[in-house]
């Protein structure tokens, strides 16, 4: 079964949400019906308190640096992408899950730090930009909404030192300034002048240049008839994209990742860093 939103509809999360109501019906089951959710902007609109600062330009990151090349997309052909898949063991999820608790970071962290790791072998670049979807459901609300409620930070690895957990570490502590300014970023890319839709390309493309996307949903319980849970996968057309969707079913982290790039292989190595630091 293949569920298919435009990213206007929902984002990860809410898919997520829109699947496990399905699965629930399908199990004879009727869900409790829902107003129609606000949009996104707003309730940041609403919130108190939020200070707003200017979006990104073109070319530089969400922290404010620049992340190298600028982006732009690729001309429309039809090719298809190359969607590739992997997953852990129950027992290896479990101690990535574990072993990144003791090490004072998280899983998403992790994924960060063995994508950052894959790339620096597979190309030998300097540093890694790494595009981390913001959960901003637990600012405005709206849990188990089927609804887009996010924001984009970029995280930025450098090539100094190769070691796992030291780059997992660094990934947390950037993701823990990124989410206390989320609200206020995502309230000023919601205020922002796009007159035009070249600006608003250019917008769409200075908020998510990077060298790839994790975007981690976490783990999903409510749908444990489903023989298996992967996504999301998403193409945005910007040419050189990687996007890896992550999620947990049924105690396994499974991982699938959507692009253009011929023979990337990305998502196995990525499992391989995984599967290297937990033994």
């Amino acid at each position: 079964m293949l569920l298919t939103f435009s990213h206007q509809i929902a984002d990860g999360k809410g898919a997520l949400r829109a699947l496990e109501d399905l699965v629930s019906i399908l199990n004879g089951a009727t869900p409790m019906a829902h107003d129609v959710p606000a949009a996104q902007e707003t309730l940041l609109a609403a919130l108190p308190n939020v200070a707003t600062a200017a979006p990104p330009e073109p070319g530089e990151d969400s922290t404010g640096g620049t992340n190298g090349t600028a982006a732009y997309l690729r001309p429309f052909d039809g090719t298809p992408p190359l969607v590739e898949s992997g997953a852990l063991s129950v027992d290896d999820t479990c101690a990535l899950v574990e072993r990144a608790r003791a090490e004072g970071c998280t899983v998403q962290s992790a994924l960060g730090a063995a994508a950052a790791r894959a790339l620096f072998e597979a190309t030998g670049q300097d540093q890694v930009r790494i595009n981390i979807p913001i959960d901003l459901r637990p600012v405005v609300g709206g849990d188990t909404d089927v609804v887009v409620r996010f924001t984009a930070t970029m995280v930025t690895l450098q090539n100094q030192t190769t070691d796992f957990w030291n780059l997992a570490r660094t990934t947390t502590a950037q993701l823990r300034t990124a989410r206390h300014a989320a609200a206020a970023g995502a309230a000023a890319l919601a205020a922002a002048d796009v007159p035009t839709p070249d600006a608003a390309e250019d917008a769409m493309l200075a908020a998510t240049a990077a060298d790839i996307e994790i975007t981690n949903l976490g783990t999903t319980e409510q749908a444990p008839s489903a023989k298996s849970v992967w996504g999301p996968t998403m193409t945005t057309g910007v040419a050189g994209e990687q996007i890896l969707g992550v999620v947990t079913h049924a105690g396994a982290l499974r991982m699938v990742s959507t692009t253009r790039t011929p023979s990337s292989g990305l998502t196995h190595q990525i499992q391989a860093q995984l599967s290297t630091a937990l033994h």
